[in-house]
């Protein structure tokens, strides 16, 4: 049968479909469809980047800490 005398429904492909269900849920969050467990992962990526966001500021302080007991050292040496 020749791709001219096939209905035009039958000429439109779908995309592939995968079984994995990591496809499913991304292709499904994608698309705007609210997947199972969307909410869950929302949660942990909020968490995860307030964690990050707080050992920034944590790695932020100790290093001017540092610095600053440094720059007490030398001064102590001069003096």
């Amino acid at each position: 049968m020749s791709d001219q005398s096939r209905p035009v429904s039958q000429l439109v492909r779908e995309p592939p479909r995968s079984s994995h269900p990591t496809v499913k849920f991304l292709t499904a969050a994608m698309i705007g469809k609210h997947p199972p467990g969307a909410d869950k992962l929302d949660y942990a990526r909020g968490q995860i980047a307030r964690k990050a966001h707080d050992m920034k500021e944590r790695a932020k302080e100790y290093g001017q800490y540092v610095q600053q007991k440094a720059q007490e050292a030398t001064q102590t040496q001069a003096s």
